[in-house]
């Protein structure tokens, strides 16, 4: 077992300025890029990399790209504090990949380049993991990482120019050892032997695991000068110690070499991956043997509780950035593993080792992480290849189901699923994988609250795993199920694994600030992304409101191709301004309808959330009814704008699978166009509803402004699309009478506008209640329709109210009666009609004789249904 007691050499450590905003951390990056581009640049100033010299260009032309896209990310952005915050750790990552990046190019620009090229392991694969999440980044910054399509082919791409960059390299460095190995005049025995060994590792041919031990390097034991004791297992000692100049980590077993050992070290010596532990070389004496290995600073499992420990308040030891790279990291240790035909048996967080990149105060910007100790303690045993695999082998909570010995009938043990385990051997691997999954998301060994490793075991056999946590992603909680599958022959090999984990962390890194989900919604629904620039000319700087509301203020604009917009500028000071920000435009984005506000763009840089929609001419219904000088309209056009309302706010509610409930249905949220036509607006509290006939529950009531607001949703919290009914009802008792649905000022009858309607109606009067300018042109039956759908719409009781559809078809029947009062025929009655919510019925003019209008009418309006007439 690896112990955590592995510690890091300054040397490894950063020690530049403190960063802690996005500048900070560009500036950085803008340094590493600087210094990147003068290495790898000839001049009489510096030494060109000696080996992997175009790697090492391509390297650093992949973060000059990337500098220059984040620089243009953040001045176009405008971000404020709030918002830069939660792409801190998206920097971060950025600033890590700069600084490994100039760290890998000077290990190959040393004069001493047999021994760079000796030490560093498998710099093409390293480059290939920095360059692409260097590419990923450059397409985040520029907006253009849009699809798991898109990070594929960049992924692809990468691959393909690593790998003839590398061959180039290669073929140039075989070159320069052939020639100094023909040469040996001025080299030292050790440089020749370190060159030979190298060119042999550099041999296709001669890397499979049945060559001979000659591919690792021996040393003499004098030539290892120990300096400290790191820790002590059950097998080995591990010490710091000096070599090459350089400090390592020194494996000592006090036995004298063995043939498993010779074994081990053959192919240990093999393996070169940069999430793989490497084997440098080997010692043999009389009474011990050892392994010389790179230093690392600890183990994951020791990282993660010492984050813990420090900071109790912590749920997760990292962000979930940094476990999905980390998770992403072990799985690309592990493929390669498992393409050498090299099955670990033992992984957990214990065995993965880790480096930090760290700042001048402490805290740790960047883990790399490397697999280690896939058979190490074993050597006693045999071989960690595949071949040799037994049963019970690993650690019971990492274990998988047919790898487990269960204990039966008095001690007998019998074997789960021998047949399974031989056939693939490498699911146990990718079972134990997901564990480490598990203990990076949540800094907890699997089944930690169970002591007795038999009930883990019995766990384990039922087909029991760790729960998640509720924050990780949808697509990282599939894998991980998929990878603790209890049938072996169902789990995902490490390359699709890997695969998946890039996908899941360009998510996240996409998903960093709440408000990429809005840029991802947008660009689905074709939405213009405007740049403040834009909006500023468009508004002449903000220049003209033509409305105020609680979540922000409308302003008139004019785009560039002269056509008029209306421009919804959020308050930066209203609670949850983001969340009405972003449900706007989720449920704009994805319904479209003529009595539905149209959305054609927004605008989200410097902490501004921008929307812009289609100019409405006529603005808010509210300003036609009451309290500003506007012509009034004629009961014909309150009509069909309140049958444009209804036919919106049906879709609304039966246009997608499970509907949406607005929430803040009100006359000000009804604007109009250049031709009265009606359509809704106001989406910024709107839910997704539950089933027909269930009720939404919420802890949080909401909606802008009270008057409207549904007493029953007020009171039990208890949301369904009735609530909406409520509030509709409300607007059309505003529109039949010109005023506010709660008016303190008035008299204590007449404060509530359906109470007050009620009254008058039970006394024959409604005639009282009905906008005095518009009183002349409504006939007494369209009156008693009109009233009677708004007060069943206001009932106390959500389940006695009526649908919208059945709102609709009354609405209509009212202006049929309307029509026949003014001369028109035959327009359908209510069991009749157009409940679709679809554009209104042909209608034809005919000669009708007269209908009485209310005004003419003494008790228009009395229980028993008669008209009594002047």
């Amino acid at each position: 077992m690896t112990k955590s007691l592995y510690k890091s050499t300054s040397n490894l450590k950063f020690t530049a300025e403190y960063a802690n905003t996005l500048e900070q951390f560009l500036k950085l990056t803008k340094e590493c890029r600087e210094r990147a581009q003068k290495m790898t640049t000839p001049s009489a100033f510096s030494s060109p990399p000696k080996v992997n010299s175009e790697l090492c260009k391509h390297l650093a032309d992949k973060l000059k790209s990337a500098v220059e896209s984040a620089q243009s990310f953040l001045h176009r952005r405008f971000l404020s504090l709030e918002d830069k915050a939660k792409y801190i750790d998206v920097f971060k990552l950025f600033y890590a990949l700069a600084y490994m990046a100039v760290k890998v190019i000077r290990s190959c620009c040393q004069e001493e380049w047999i021994q760079a090229a000796f030490l560093m392991t498998n710099v093409p694969e390293h480059i290939l993991s920095t360059s692409f999440d260097l590419e990923m980044l450059a397409h985040f910054f520029s907006g253009s990482l849009r699809s798991t399509e898109v990070l594929e082919s960049i992924f692809k791409a990468e691959v393909a120019i690593v790998n003839e960059k590398a061959s180039h390299d290669r073929e140039s460095l075989v070159g320069d050892l052939n020639a100094l190995l023909q040469r040996r005049e001025n080299v030292s025995t050790e440089t020749y032997r370190l060159a030979s060994l190298l060119l042999e590792r550099l041999d296709p041919q001669r890397q499979n695991l049945g060559g001979s031990s000659s591919g690792a390097y021996c040393v003499d034991m004098e030539s290892l000068k120990e300096m400290e004791q790191l820790g002590k297992g059950s097998f080995a000692t591990v010490f710091k110690a000096m070599w090459l100049g350089v400090e390592v980590a020194k494996k000592t077993f006090y036995a004298p070499s063995s043939p498993d050992f010779e074994k081990e070290v053959s192919i240990l010596a093999r393996l070169s991956h940069p999430n793989i532990v490497s084997l440098l070389c080997y010692a043999e004496g009389k009474r011990e043997s050892c392994m010389v290995m790179e230093l690392m600073d600890g183990d994951l499992c020791g990282l993660m509780r010492k984050i813990m420990a420090e900071d109790e308040s912590r749920s997760c030891p990292f962000s979930m950035l940094e476990a999905v790279d980390l998770m992403l990291q072990v799985g690309r240790g592990m493929e390669y593993l498992h393409e050498m035909r090299i099955v670990h048996r033992d992984l957990k967080a214990m065995n993965i080792l880790v480096k930090q990149v760290k700042g001048k105060d402490g805290r740790s910007w960047y883990i790399w992480a490397k697999v280690a100790d896939f058979g190490l303690s074993k050597t006693k045993e045999r071989s960690v290849t595949y071949s040799n695999q037994t049963l019970n082998t690993g650690t019971t909570r990492w274990m998988p189901p047919e790898m487990i010995k269960e204990s039966v009938n008095g001690g007998q043990e019998e074997v789960t699923n021998v047949g399974m385990t031989a056939k693939y051997p490498f699911g146990g691997d990718v079972y134990s994988f997901a564990m480490v999954c598990y203990e990076i998301l949540t800094g907890d060994v699997p089944f930690y609250d169970i002591a007795q490793h038999n009930e883990v075991k019995k766990k384990v056999l039922k087909g029991d795993r760790p729960g998640l946590p509720k924050d990780c992603p949808t697509s990282l909680e599939r894998l991980i199920r998929r990878c603790w599958s209890q049938d072996a022959s169902a789990r995902p090999r490490f390359d699709e694994i890997c695969v998946e984990l890039r996908n899941v962390k360009c998510q996240t890194v996409k998903s960093r600030p709440n408000l990429s989900k809005v840029e991802n919604v947008a660009r689905s629904a074709d939405l213009r992304d405007y740049s403040l620039a834009e909006i500023a000319a468009a508004t002449e700087q903000f220049k003209r409101i033509i409305g105020r509301g609680f979540t922000g203020d409308v302003y008139f604009g004019k785009l560039e191709d002269g056509s008029p917009v209306a421009v919804k500028r959020g308050k930066r000071q209203t609670p949850q301004r983001i969340n009405f920000f972003e449900t706007e435009i989720a449920i704009l984005s994805k319904l479209r309808h003529r009595h539905l506000v149209s959305l054609i763009g927004y605008c989200e840089e410097g902490g501004e959330t921008i929307l812009v929609y289609d100019y409405m001419a006529n603005g808010p219904l509210v300003d036609h009814l009451y309290g500003t000088n506007r012509a009034p309209l004629a009961w014909k056009q309150r009509l069909e704008i309140c049958i444009g309302a209804a036919r919106g706010l049906h879709y609304l509610h039966t246009g997608t699978d499970q509907g949406i409930i607005h929430r803040g249905v009100q006359s000000r949220h009804i604007l109009l166009d250049e031709n009265l036509v009606a359509k809704v607006g106001g989406f910024g509290i709107a839910k997704t509803g539950p089933a027909m006939g269930q009720t939404y529950v919420t802890t949080a009531v909401r909606s802008i402004g009270s008057d409207a607001l549904d007493p029953e949703y007020l009171f039990s919290g208890h949301l369904t699309q009735k609530s909406d009914m409520y509030s509709f009802g409300v607007v059309l008792m505003e529109v039949l009478c010109a005023r506010r649905a709660i008016h303190p000022a008035l008299p204590r009858e007449q404060v509530n506008l359906g109470e007050w309607a009620m009254l008058l109606k039970k006394a024959g009067k409604l005639d009282q209640i009905v906008d005095e300018k518009i009183r002349h042109q409504i006939s007494p039956d369209t009156l008693n329709k009109f009233v009677d759908t708004a007060l069943k719409c206001v009932e106390k009781q959500g389940v006695n109210r009526p649908s919208m559809v059945e709102v609709l078809s009354n609405l209509e029947y009212c202006l049929h009666l309307h029509e026949v009062s003014q001369g028109y025929v035959d327009v359908p009655s209510p069991e009749q009609g157009n409940s679709s919510g679809l554009e209104g019925t042909v209608v034809f003019k005919a000669e009708f004789s007269q209908v009485p209008r209310i005004d003419n009418c003494v008790n228009a309006a009395k229980p028993g249904g008669h008209l009594e007439f002047h």
